[in-house]
């Protein structure tokens, strides 16, 4: 059996260490640390499976209302974030494929009800980005590109 790398960046351009991610392969969480500031690369190996529909997840968590400055108008003047990016299966960057085929699900941090917004690579609120895919990843990749 075939075994797949997958590859990250995460990057804190905050002074906040206490923004946490947790990564999960289908039902494996393979990290979950607060975030310091700077950028930390990650790399997973997993066996792949013929046929198989996975599903990869990045969750942000721990974020509170200190983490955003706001002015007395309710505009934001600084916001504490996380940033996803050079993510690559098997040595291959799939960014835009992330930006094509991920939803973030998140409240706002609980300033709204649950929605799903498009991923662009940045986090601001605790929430979930979903990446299904398909496995043999090559087949996929030729798919989505």
């Amino acid at each position: 059996m075939d075994r797949i790398k997958l590859s990250l960046d995460i990057s804190n351009p905050s002074k906040f260490h206490n923004l946490g991610i947790e990564l999960w392969l289908d039902n494996i969480k393979f990290f979950d640390n607060q975030v310091a500031s700077g950028t930390h690369h990650v790399i997973y190996e997993f066996n792949e499976q013929q046929d198989t529909n996975r599903e990869f997840k990045i969750i942000l968590k721990n974020k509170t209302n200190e983490h955003t400055q706001i002015d007395q108008s309710g505009n934001i003047l600084q916001d504490a974030l996380i940033n996803i990016h050079n993510i690559e299966l098997d040595g291959i960057n799939i960014d835009q494929l992330m930006w094509t085929h991920c939803e973030y699900f998140h409240t706002g941090n609980d300033s709204h009800d649950m929605q799903a917004h498009k991923f662009y690579g940045n986090l601001g609120c605790n929430g979930t980005v979903l990446l299904t895919f398909s496995t043999p990843i090559y087949l996929w990749l030729l798919e989505n590109m």
